[in-house]
């Protein structure tokens, strides 16, 4: 699972509105609303980052700590 998040949110990773769509039909808490794509033109593309924003909910915080 780690493999995939990281492979979804790298920069070259771009879906197509078809791709996006049948990612987001399994998300049980989307309102159906998509957001703007990140490329527009020659056609709309949205980034592995978006679909993530849009599955790990607003309030998440992470504080990460280490030993020195």
């Amino acid at each position: 699972t780690l493999t995939a998040v990281r492979k979804m949110t790298k920069r070259d990773v771009f879906l197509e509105k078809e791709q996006m769509m049948n990612l987001l039909m399994f998300l049980p808490i989307w309102d159906g609303k998509m957001p703007q794509p990140a490329i527009m033109k020659p056609k709309p593309l949205w980034t592995g980052k978006q679909v993530f924003s849009l599955i790990i909910p607003g309030n998440v915080n992470m504080i990460r700590t280490h030993s020195t």
